[in-house]
């Protein structure tokens, strides 16, 4: 499952010169100066137009976000029409966003009209994007909320700092002993459960709801209805929205998520 791609860590920008360089055949001392370390405790960024999509070079998808003062996007402004299949952010699907004061990037959302059964194809960047995956539409593995139990997501659960999730209830030994929890593992000992969060069977899939869905619109405190891979289309007025910052579990099972327009 793919969640949104990691943040690296910032670094000397002449090294990142030096990768579009060998990437488009330009000079690496063209890059501009750039601090080493971040100064500890300061914020990198006030919004998200202060960040800009980053990567190893100035022609492959994206993999990580810097803030726009250490000129990442200036040095390869000049060198990106001299790659042979240039990849923007936008074609990989990503986009840079400020988060707690430091950059990172995420999957951008995209409004999709089609309903893909087999679920979403994605970018190079592992992003949803509105074209169809290939295959069949994954099986219903519920027919009703007995069917779906509550288990942790991790090795701590929400009651430990952790998630919770729901699987079909035939699953729930294997799903616990996939996680290879040993009962050491280091949790923050908070309490992070959603009141009145339980397992249901959302459109034949099982899903932790905190509430009931209000059939596409968001659904306040619960867990809207879901819109691809063997889940519908979104009921009218609403739209299937991939990529939603606040759904990641469909992000992960290649679906979107129903949204008010």
């Amino acid at each position: 499952m793919t969640a949104r791609p990691p943040r690296r860590p910032r670094w000397h920008a002449a090294l990142a010169l030096a990768a579009a360089a060998a990437c488009a055949g330009r000079a690496a001392e063209s890059a501009p100066d750039g601090p080493d370390d971040a100064v500890p405790g300061a914020a990198e960024c006030g919004s998200d137009a202060d960040c800009e999509p980053a990567g190893p070079d100035c022609c492959t998808c994206p993999t990580f976000a810097l803030p726009v003062a250490e000129g990442w996007g200036a040095a390869c402004a000049g060198v990106v029409g001299e790659c042979a299949d240039p990849r923007t952010p936008a074609a990989c699907g990503v986009e840079a966003r400020c988060e707690a004061g430091s950059c990172a990037l995420a999957c951008a959302p995209v409004v999709c009209e089609i309903d893909c059964g087999a679920g979403y194809a994605r970018t190079d960047a592992g992003c949803l994007t509105c074209a169809c995956a290939a295959g069949e539409p994954p099986a219903a593995d519920c027919a009703t909320d007995a069917d779906c139990v509550r288990v942790p997501a991790d090795c701590c659960g929400c009651a430990r700092g952790g998630a919770d999730t729901a699987v079909p209830a035939a699953d729930a030994d294997a799903h616990r002993a996939g996680l290879g929890c040993d009962g050491t593992e280091p949790c923050p000992e908070v309490d992070v459960c959603e009141p009145g969060a339980s397992a249901r069977c959302d459109s034949g899939h099982c899903a932790l709801v905190a509430g009931a869905t209000d059939g596409g619109a968001d659904a306040g405190a619960g867990v809207p209805r879901r819109c691809g891979g063997g889940f519908g289309s979104c009921p009218p007025p609403a739209v299937c929205v991939l990529n939603d910052p606040s759904d990641s579990e469909a992000s992960e099972r290649g679906v979107g998520t129903c949204r008010a327009p």
